[in-house]
């Protein structure tokens, strides 16, 4: 990108010269000259460090927000196909049965509690439910139940035991579901690994976390493209949190992420002809976040780049006004 001399140096006196100078009719067609190539120059390398930040064909903001919900979708499909075949051959080698006739009376307590707040709101939601019918399936079910009932039963148990952020925040409920989830986990890896199934049976564990965590960042996720590239995009880094459960499911798509998002920037550039809004662009730029720059540009060469870019931008359109009669005299004879 041609840099002039007002730029290159930040001279208060040379950035003057130039503003006088562009402004005289000789001076006029070398300044329009000069912006053409900058403009164009510009457009170019933005473009280029677009494309580099993912290379291919180009990216926008329905085609980048689609394809992360796309990818979160087929890791949910995926996981589910995994944990059908870890629990198919685990019913395939016999299902043993679980004897939990003696944990019973540790789970009964959390069941009682779940049941009580049924009576109390009128409904269990989310974790809760599945929870209920889970320990009621155990509780006033056969003393010895197939393992894939069981270890499906406590799955749903785990889920309400982790539904605070710390221990230490349990409720009381959630207290009582941990207790009973260490009461049967016991008796599932002790008689997984008597018949030989534990592998299975762990690989299916494995596919159902990773089934219900990508579920859970698609829950974050907008219904709409466009709405999924916002709300990964939002300004400081307010959805970093986000960019990384996303970056732990389909990491190939963010790049394609900051690429439509760059490209956006350029858009707002050149869609008037030449390159303007310069000073917006760097205050977009600016405004986004440095973990999420990490995230969606892991490349320190690349986030330096636009850096620089975006800066080199703003200083070129700056446009300095002189004033005074005898400054602008010899600011002319300068320029």
């Amino acid at each position: 990108v041609p840099v002039d001399a007002a730029t290159a140096t930040g001279n208060a006196a040379v950035k003057g010269a130039r503003a006088l100078a562009d402004r005289t009719i000789g001076g006029s067609m070398v300044a329009k000259s000069a912006a053409e190539k900058r403009a164009a120059s510009m457009a170019k390398l933005g473009r280029k460090l677009a494309e580099d930040a993912a290379p291919g064909a180009r990216v926008t903001a329905e085609t980048a927000g689609g394809g992360v919900t796309g990818a979160v979708e087929d890791t949910i499909r995926g996981a589910a196909r995994e944990q059908a075949d870890a629990y198919g051959r685990v019913a395939a080698k016999g299902d043993p049965g679980v004897n939990i006739a003696a944990k019973k009376a540790a789970l009964k307590p959390a069941l009682d509690r779940l049941a009580k707040k049924k009576e109390l709101t009128g409904q269990l939601m989310g974790d809760e439910g599945r929870a209920a019918v889970a320990l009621d399936t155990l509780v006033h079910g056969p003393d010895v139940a197939p393992l894939s009932v069981v270890d499906a039963a406590l799955g749903d148990i785990k889920s309400l035991a982790r539904g605070a952020a710390m221990p230490e925040l349990r409720t009381s409920g959630q207290g009582v579901a941990a207790l009973a989830v260490r009461e049967i986990e016991d008796a599932v890896q002790t008689t997984a690994k008597a018949a030989g199934v534990w592998d299975d049976l762990r690989a299916g564990r494995d596919a159902t976390i990773q089934k219900w965590s990508a579920a859970d960042t698609l829950k974050m996720l907008k219904d709409e493209p466009v709405g999924t590239f916002r709300a990964l995009t939002q300004n400081g880094d307010a959805a970093v949190e986000k960019l990384r459960d996303v970056k732990k499911i389909a990491p190939g798509e963010l790049p394609r992420v900051g690429r439509a998002y760059l490209e956006g920037l350029i858009d707002t550039a050149t869609n008037e002809g030449g390159f303007g809004h310069e000073a917006k662009l760097w205050a977009d730029w600016q405004r986004m976040g440095d973990e999420t720059k990490r995230v969606l540009y892991p490349d320190p060469a690349l986030r330096e780049s636009l850096d620089k870019f975006f800066l080199i931008g703003k200083k070129m359109a700056e446009n300095p006004n002189p004033s005074g009669s005898g400054y602008i005299a010899a600011l002319s004879a300068q320029g």
